[in-house]
């Protein structure tokens, strides 16, 4: 499985990263599945930019939390959204970061097939063994 970032770049900085809970780390990926092909939508823009705020310390800059916006997500990310567009962070910028931190989680919560079944010990479906 993929390592989390241990830093992220935007606003011309390097940030240090959390891994959020398991939880958010599926809600985040959920929403991101949902709205990643809805791209003429900022609804994308704002998963991305709750990916940031959630996994860096930047929300506590941009003096907002999940939960000061009702555990919205995307109320949340458009919150994050028009604060890192504030500091001048452009729409590839977020993505870019965000992008560096959602590929690690997915790969964490949504294994490759090859994967499970080195972990289980097998290749294909077997008869259980009396």
């Amino acid at each position: 499985m993929s390592e989390f970032p241990q830093t992220v770049e935007i606003l011309g900085a390097q940030h240090v990263t959390e891994k959020p809970s398991f939880a958010m780390r599926e809600a985040l990926i959920m929403a991101w599945g949902k709205y990643q092909s809805d791209r003429d939508d900022l609804h994308f823009l704002w998963v991305y930019s709750a990916v940031i705020g959630e996994c860096s310390a930047l929300s506590g800059l941009a003096r907002t939390s999940f939960f000061d916006n009702d555990a919205n997500l995307l109320k949340y990310g458009a919150a994050m959204y028009s604060w890192l567009s504030e500091q001048g962070a452009t729409k590839s910028d977020i993505a870019q970061a965000a992008l560096s931190l959602l590929g690690p989680m997915a790969k964490e919560l949504f294994p490759r097939e090859s994967e499970v079944s080195a972990v289980a010990g097998f290749s294909s479906a077997q008869e259980p063994q009396t």
